[in-house]
């Protein structure tokens, strides 16, 4: 039996999510950091802003940078990937 799922519009409160994940050149690692220190600092201006997390590398079998954008709704969270931040 299926089970039935709600589908929300975007006027409710409900929490969406990006990923953003980054292979850095090697030795561009620090200037990188930098620009995702920025950006990380800029998207807490946006509205409905609810965090990020990074995870950094670990090795070099995971060598990408990830970011995880959260808002509390799709429209904010498309006015933010739209900005020129």
């Amino acid at each position: 039996m299926l089970k039935r799922v709600a589908i929300g519009t975007d006027q409710e409160a409900q929490q969406v999510t990006t990923i953003i994940s980054y292979a850095v050149r090697p030795g561009r690692e620090w200037g990188y950091q930098e620009w995702l220190h920025g950006i990380a600092t800029a998207v807490h201006k946006f509205k409905g802003y609810s965090g990020v997390t990074v995870i950094r590398p670990q090795n070099h079998t995971h060598p990408d940078y990830v970011a995880i954008v959260r808002f509390n709704q799709y429209s904010n969270l498309k006015t933010w990937m739209e900005s020129d931040i």
